[in-house]
This record gives structure tokens, C-alpha cells and sequence, in this order.
């Protein structure tokens, strides 16, 4: 099925624009009146976790093993979690390093090795 991903921090994610004001999570009792709406700033501070859970579970493919995969994703809202002992590698972006490449002046050498282009006719239709 996969490995685990744990993230930390989930309590830490940022949007931008006015999306913290204006994002609105809904959801529904079942009951009479059993509407509730939160802004963003409201949603995060009682569940600190289910923005994150909710974005990553709408990006996932619509299939049969979404919910199972979806176990495997382990969010915690702080930076401790029972997982610390399990964790085989994390995720460092390596710097990126530009390289300069040398350009062929002469190109003649790939071009000879190259077959030559084919090329293809298109006719008109034929009239009945």
C-alpha cells in the first residue's frame, strides 16, 4: 500500500491573500438547524489538523483506496508525535546549483547522425 508520511507543524500553514477571512469551511449535522460555518481563523484554532487533511484529501485521486491511503497521512498540529523512532528520512530540499554548460558551436557532427526528416502530404479529398 505505502509508506506513512507524517507531517508536524499543521497548525503552522499560511494562505495567502484574504483567504484566512474569507474561506469557509461547512459542514452538516444531519438535524434540524445543524448547519455549522467557520471562517478559516475559527476552523484552525478548534481543529488544528483538518484544513491540511481536508486540502490534501481533495487533491487525491477520487478512487476506491482514497480513504485507506488517506490513513497513512498522519498530521500533527506541534512538532512532537510518536512517530519520531519510525522515521527513516525527511524531506530537505538540496540547494539548487546553477552549472554552466558548454554550447556546441559546431552542430554539423549531430546533424549528420540525425535520419532526414520525413515528410508527409496531405492530398484533398476526392470529389464524388
Amino acid at each position: 500500500m505505502g509508506d506513512y508520511v507524517v507531517v508536524i507543524n499543521a497548525k503552522d500553514v499560511a494562505l495567502t491573500g484574504k483567504k484566512s477571512t474569507q474561506k469557509e469551511y461547512m459542514w452538516h449535522s444531519g438535524y434540524p438547524g445543524g448547519q455549522t460555518v467557520l471562517k478559516f481563523d475559527k476552523f484552525i484554532e478548534r481543529h488544528p489538523t483538518e484544513p491540511l487533511k481536508k486540502a490534501v484529501w481533495g487533491m487525491m485521486p477520487k478512487g476506491n483506496l482514497r480513504k485507506e491511503q488517506i490513513h497513512r497521512l498522519k498530521l500533527f498540529a506541534g512538532s512532537d508525535h510518536p512517530y519520531a523512532s519510525n522515521i527513516v528520512k525527511s524531506y530537505i530540499p538540496e540547494p539548487v546549483v546553477a552549472v554552466k554548460t558548454e554550447t556546441v558551436a559546431d552542430n554539423s557532427a549531430l546533424q549528420a547522425s540525425l535520419p532526414p526528416p520525413v515528410k508527409i502530404k496531405f492530398g484533398k479529398r476526392a470529389k464524388k
